[in-house]
């Protein structure tokens, strides 16, 4: 499955006894791109326009893991 909007990411790392070192949101951009919404350690949102380029460049980053919000049916 493609990553959708509102799915919830998390960067893998490779750092000892800790499994992600940062979580944010997807969004699409007008131009088709995955982007992705997330806190910067300053505490204001920052938006990246390629995921991928952002998690390659986040240090000790093992990959992503991604959770999907679903509708519980209540």
């Amino acid at each position: 499955n493609q990553l959708q909007p509102g799915d919830i990411i998390g960067i893998a790392t490779t750092i000892p006894g800790l499994d992600v070192t940062h979580t944010g949101l997807v969004y699409r951009t007008a131009d088709g791109n995955i982007g992705f919404i997330h806190a910067s350690p300053a505490g204001r949102v920052t938006i990246a326009r390629d995921l991928q380029r952002y998690a390659r460049h986040v240090r000790h980053s093992l990959g992503i893991v991604v959770a999907r919000p679903v509708d519980p049916g209540f």
